[in-house]
């Protein structure tokens, strides 16, 4: 007898081979890429960490003091000018904003501020200011150092708690101290 293809048996055995191959297959490439895509966004969570950070920590090496600070109910909990603040010893606030001076030029400071999970800088009150991170849940802050008291002191704690903004999403936190050079 002279056989010219494959019976119906073969195939259909061949087919359920290649089908459990490619099951498997696809289960390993997918677990891939949900780890690859978890990994990528932890690493751009702790890139905007990172760039605010530096950011804050470049403009508060140049200062010498904290003028202001405005947690996040709009409350303002220090202000250099007008004496507000300092009753009590601060542990670290969640805030809304932070001003402090700028050595360089005379009346001016650097204000970062939190709106709509992103951080911003500016040089004024308009809050027209420049982007720094995205990603940003809380920026927190509180005196440098054992003295707890803003008013006087040479320097902060600073942390931020990043988020992905999804449910179930990813958190990561950065922080710093900084002292004031100036």
């Amino acid at each position: 007898m002279n056989k010219k293809g494959f019976t119906l048996v073969e195939t259909l055995i061949t087919t359920a081979i290649f089908l459990i191959v490619l099951s498997i297959l696809y289960t390993f490439f997918n677990a891939n890429y949900k780890n690859y895509s978890s990994t990528e966004a932890e690493i751009n969570l702790q890139e905007e960490g990172d760039r605010a950070i530096e950011k804050i920590t470049e403009k508060a090496m140049q200062c010498s003091k904290i003028l202001q600070v405005v947690d996040e109910n709009d409350v303002t909990v220090y202000d250099h000018n007008d004496g507000i603040g300092e009753i009590e010893k601060k542990d670290i606030i969640s805030i809304k904003s932070i001003k402090i001076d700028n050595v360089f030029e005379e009346s001016k400071y650097y204000k970062f501020y939190l709106k709509e999970n992103k951080l911003y800088m500016s040089t004024d009150d308009t809050h027209t200011g420049i982007l720094i991170a995205e990603g940003i849940e809380k920026l927190l802050i509180k005196p440098a150092g054992n003295e707890g008291y803003f008013q006087g002191n040479k320097g902060m704690y600073v942390k931020l708690q990043l988020s992905t903004g999804r449910k179930n999403g990813l958190k990561k936190v950065v922080e710093t101290e900084i002292y004031f050079r100036n």
